[in-house]
């Protein structure tokens, strides 16, 4: 069966709210409590984070063959 692009968009909207929802209730719903998670996240997987070209989160990292 294939689907249209908007029911594909509708079910990845779905996926985002769910795991949104499920992380969030995990924290207790503490928004605090869920920036301090998502901080350490990022301090303990630095490799995961995005970031625009040129910007010093960048160097030191594919640029330089890591």
């Amino acid at each position: 069966m294939t689907t249209s692009p908007k029911t594909q968009g509708d079910s990845l909207v779905t996926l985002v709210r769910r795991l949104k929802e499920e992380n969030a209730a995990e924290y207790g719903y503490d928004i605090r409590a869920i920036g301090a998670a998502a901080r350490r996240n990022q301090q303990e997987h630095p490799e995961r984070i995005l970031s625009r070209e040129g910007n010093d989160a960048q160097k030191g990292g594919a640029e330089n063959g890591e």
